[in-house]
This record gives structure tokens, C-alpha cells and sequence, in this order.
């Protein structure tokens, strides 16, 4: 079961009460973002779990810690039916005619840390099928924006992880265009 939540009323409050996790978005993405040029020129922002959201973790753990979710519903890296789709329609579903939509941002627990081994590269699978799903509705570029990481710290310990994203959730909102609701795609 795939949750949906509007977090733009919860992200402020717990990025107030969370330790400071995430640094500042680097001058060249806020700079980015204020063009329109990160986040694309739609009126939704869908931002996206990947990790039992977009695909089946698998259940897999190490010392009882579970590596990414606990879905073993599907095989591990199995991409959900139609979760392409899905995320390409939220992001369509204000915009009037002709107008591209925002890219998808994406909030991982992935470590920044492992970035070099686990870095979701606009040739990964992932960024691939967003595109397609776009090529095939909207005949138009269209696909994964922003990536905002998790840490080591979240690993060492879990209760993190929701604060983790909450952080980088209120990173986006602060930078996005002003107006631009935001949607969070996820399970936590």
C-alpha cells in the first residue's frame, strides 16, 4: 500500500525541531531554481521516495537493519506497475496546455556518503523510465530534477530517516518557485 502525503504543512515543523541534517542547496541549484531550470516550468512539484515507493526494496537487511525498505511483495529492484505513469500525471494534472511539466525531485535514504556507488544518474533505469513515460504521453523532456540524499547518520540510527526527509522536503519547498505546491510520493 503506496501512501500519499502533502507534507507542506508538517516539513516547516519538524525541519524546526529535527538537528541540522542537510546543508544548504549548493548556489549554482538555488540559482537553478530561480529560473525554473531545476525544477522545470510546471505547477506541481511530485516529489518521490524510491526505496518500496518507485521500486520493491526486497526486504533485504544487514544485522536486522533493513537496506532501503521491507516490501517483499515484489523482487528486489522491481519497478511498481505504473508508478511511471502516476508520478507523470500528479505532475500534470494542474498545468494548462503547453506548458511542460515540474521534473520529479527525488528524497532518498541513500547515503550522500556512498554517493560515488549509489548516485541515481540521469542514465539510471529509474531517470530512463521517468523519460519514457513522458516521450510516450507528452512527446516532450521530461523526467528526474532535484536528488536530495540521506546520510550514514540515518543508518546508524533509523528514527532519523523521517527527519532526514522532512529536512530536505523543506530544502526544496525553500527552493522552489514561489507558489509551486509540492506533493510527497512515499511511506514516510
Amino acid at each position: 500500500v503506496r501512501y500519499i502525503f502533502m507534507l507542506a504543512l508538517i516539513a516547516p515543523l519538524a525541519a524546526a525541531f529535527a538537528p541540522p541534517l542537510s546543508p544548504r542547496l549548493k548556489p549554482s541549484v538555488r540559482r537553478g531554481a530561480a529560473r525554473g531550470g531545476l525544477f522545470g516550468g510546471g505547477d506541481t512539484q511530485v516529489v518521490t521516495d524510491i526505496d518500496d515507493t518507485v521500486k520493491s526494496s526486497g526486504g533485504l537487511s544487514l544485522a536486522g537493519i533493513p537496506l532501503g525498505g521491507v516490501d517483499t511483495s515484489y523482487a528486489r529492484g522491481s519497478f511498481y506497475p505504473g508508478v511511471f505513469q502516476f508520478g507523470l500525471e500528479l505532475s500534470c494534472a494542474r498545468l494548462p496546455p503547453g506548458r511542460p511539466p515540474a521534473r520529479v525531485a527525488v528524497l532518498t535514504a541513500r547515503a550522500v556518503e556512498f554517493k560515488a556507488l549509489l548516485e541515481i544518474k540521469q542514465s539510471s533505469k529509474l531517470c530512463v523510465r521517468y523519460r519514457d513515460a513522458a516521450q510516450r504521453r507528452l512527446r516532450a523532456p521530461w523526467g528526474v530534477g532535484p536528488v536530495l540524499y540521506g546520510s550514514v547518520q540515518e543508518w546508524v540510527c533509523q528514527e532519523r530517516k523521517g527527519w532526514r526527509k522532512a529536512a530536505n522536503f523543506e530544502l526544496l519547498r525553500a527552493e522552489a518557485p514561489a507558489g509551486r505546491p509540492l506533493l510527497f510520493v512515499g511511506d514516510n
